[in-house]
């Protein structure tokens, strides 16, 4: 991902900047507009698996290697001490006999900050006001004490051991996973959005950086809220329980009780196409509002007690026939997941790319009914239809998809971004051929001389079907971010 040319950081961002309150908007911010953006105070790489070297349990006859290593790379070490350097081997055995410690990237922020503090003891000051817990977590405070016993080189001489806690804390808590670069970052102002299930903002990561984007209109001195799960296909359950050990309270209808759990979607059998959904322990068809009694409720969850423990399915042909004879409706997170899951690995392979398509639909429609915001997933579907019809020389349609996904884009990432710049030439100058798509996704081919024994051996072999090649870009070209 690019950062959008407009991206403003703090404090010049319409935002609050008291980090011991919930960040608001300063002034009203329009849907699809880029808040601000900000650069992680420290980030870090996590563990890197080792060519070659394989678990003692491992099994797996195409895996490339399993055992995982902890390293500084060159640019880390110019980040740590020189006695974190030296002391790098055993200070990893040390970070592995403690909980609050023994995640990689958690631990080489943790030196990267103890680091900032011999340099500056005042550059921690605002992370040091960040909320962790009342008191410090007995795990942290372990951790802490215990580092400073076995390694008191590393730890600064004027932290005290509850400070040090403190970052433990802090690097455990707030520590924002950057997907681009295979790290996590510490964000101050990013880390103190308010989590919303029901979210008015998004945020996407560039590199070492983060921006938000508003998805929904915004009032001035409203707060500015995220989806820090990634919750918006998960059920209400599963959210209380995620929410409940990571402390955190949202106050958003869904979680109130005052919405209906969409993602628990059953056909009613009451009216032909109504679609029953549990609000708190009521279950009520959306269309025609009949009630369903204990009977019909104890069957329904029944039936999707056992398809969570028992469903397992290789091709959307099998996943439709279970569908069409389930209660569970087309719309359960049970089935979209399931679905989902089919077409990102490439598992069906019996699936040509007119059947794809109609999947690909299926999964907006699921998308479109149960996350009423703008969302990244609902992008990515659009971008593989756009695709898939290219492919099938359907460029008229492929058109109109780019032009929903450009739109959707512009809300999700911003309009100046480059992934909204891409699908806008998209748009505008739709490909005709699985080669122009590549080419103005930047898969072209940068092998611009070859040997005429490599182009005779070449036109000796079968050519490839087009269709397959656009089926078989769907994991590079469909995930361009």
């Amino acid at each position: 991902m690019t950062l959008p040319t407009d991206a403003l950081a703090v404090p010049e961002a319409p935002i609050s900047c008291d980090l011991s309150k919930p960040l608001v908007a300063t002034e009203s911010l329009r849907e699809g507009q880029v808040i601000f953006y900000e650069t992680a105070f420290v980030s870090s790489t996590g563990p890197t698996l080792l060519e070659g070297h394989h678990e003692e349990v491992c099994d797996d006859e195409e895996c490339e290697g399993c055992v995982e290593v902890s390293n500084l790379d060159e640019n880390e070490m110019h980040q740590v001490s020189d006695d974190v350097v030296d002391d790098f081997d055993a200070l990893m055995t040390y970070c592995e006999t403690k909980e609050a410690l023994e995640a990689v990237d958690v631990h080489k922020n943790l030196f990267k900050l103890l680091h900032l503090y011999e340099l500056d003891s005042t550059s921690l000051r605002d992370l040091l006001h960040l909320p962790v817990a009342d008191d410090p977590v007995p795990s942290f405070l372990d951790a802490a004490i215990g580092l400073r016993a076995a390694h008191p080189n590393v730890v600064p001489l004027g932290l005290s051991e509850n400070d040090l806690a403190h970052l433990i804390g802090v690097v455990n808590k707030y520590s924002i996973p950057l997907d681009e670069i295979d790290s996590t970052g510490l964000f101050l102002y990013v880390s103190q959005l308010q989590h919303s299930c029901l979210p008015n903002a998004c945020f996407t990561d560039a590199g070492d950086s983060l921006w938000v984007t508003a998805i929904a209109p915004i009032a001035a001195g409203e707060a500015v809220t995220v989806d820090f799960y990634n919750f918006y296909y998960q059920p209400w359950m599963e959210r209380q329980a995620v929410l409940a050990d990571a402390k955190c309270i949202c106050h958003c209808d869904l979680c109130l009780g005052h919405l209906p759990d969409k993602t628990r979607a059953f056909k009613c059998v009451s009216c032909a196409n109504g679609i029953v959904h549990p609000t708190k322990d009521v279950f009520a068809c959306a269309s025609c509002g009949a009630v369903w009694d204990n009977e019909l409720v104890h069957k329904a969850t029944g039936e999707e007690a056992t398809l969570m423990e028992e469903l397992e399915v290789f091709t959307a042909a099998s996943l439709r026939q279970i569908m069409d004879a389930s209660m569970l409706h087309a719309y359960h997170h049970i089935f979209y997941t399931t679905c989902s899951t089919l077409m990102s690995e490439s598992i069906d392979e019996t699936l040509t790319p007119e059947q794809a398509l109609v999947v690909y639909q299926e999964l907006l429609n699921s998308l479109n009914y149960v996350v009423t915001y703008p969302h990244a997933s609902k992008l990515q579907l659009l971008n593989l239809m756009a695709q898939t019809c290219v492919g099938l020389g359907r460029i008229d349609t492929a058109k109109m998809h780019y032009e929903a996904a450009h739109a959707m884009s512009c809300r999700v990432f911003g309009s100046t971004c480059g992934e909204s710049k891409m699908f806008l030439e998209l748009a505008e100058n739709t490909p005709t051929t699985v080669d122009e798509m590549a080419a103005l996704y930047g898969f072209e081919d940068d092998d611009d001389e070859v040997d005429d024994d490599d182009r005779d051996n070449e036109n000796d072999e079968e050519s490839p079907d087009p269709l397959d090649r656009a089926q078989s870009s769907h994991s590079t070209i469909g995930n361009v971010w």
